[in-house]
């Protein structure tokens, strides 16, 4: 960042630089977000259709469990729901709040919980789903 008298300059996400004019960043709210307490994660788990009522409850909690025991989102809020009926899947809401802001950090976190909730999904015999499509002919 770089604050001139005409202009500030910035550096994206992506690492391109941007000018912007200071009239209009005086007359802009501004986000910073290196100074946020912890990161966001959502994903969906979307899990086959002939997976039972009992086996999707326990998939919700074992998902909250993985979360839970995880040190850098142990501390916040952490949601997960059935969520909905997709065409071709029974859908697993999941969000939670890490506690790391940094993003190389913050994808170690969620590569981790990843793999541990599929590890122990595949454990529990439940199964994701993946878009399919059953088509019925009708032989006359």
């Amino acid at each position: 960042t770089e604050v001139g008298l005409r202009s500030t300059r910035l550096k994206t996400i992506n690492g391109t630089e941007i000018a912007i004019p200071n009239s209009e960043v005086a007359n802009s709210c501004i986000e910073n977000i290196s100074r946020r307490p912890a990161r966001r994660a959502e994903m969906n788990v979307s899990l086959v259709y002939q997976t039972t009522t009992e086996k999707l409850q326990a998939a919700i909690e074992i998902i909250k469990n993985i979360i839970a025991t995880e040190p850098t989102t142990a501390q916040n809020e952490k949601i997960v729901y059935f969520s909905e009926f997709q065409a071709s899947a029974l859908n697993i809401k999941v969000i939670y709040w890490c506690n790391e802001v940094s993003l190389s950090k913050f994808a170690e976190i969620q590569n981790k919980i990843n793999f541990q909730i599929k590890t122990e999904l595949e454990r529990a015999g439940i199964e994701f789903a993946y878009p399919t499509q059953t088509l019925y002919l009708n032989k006359n």
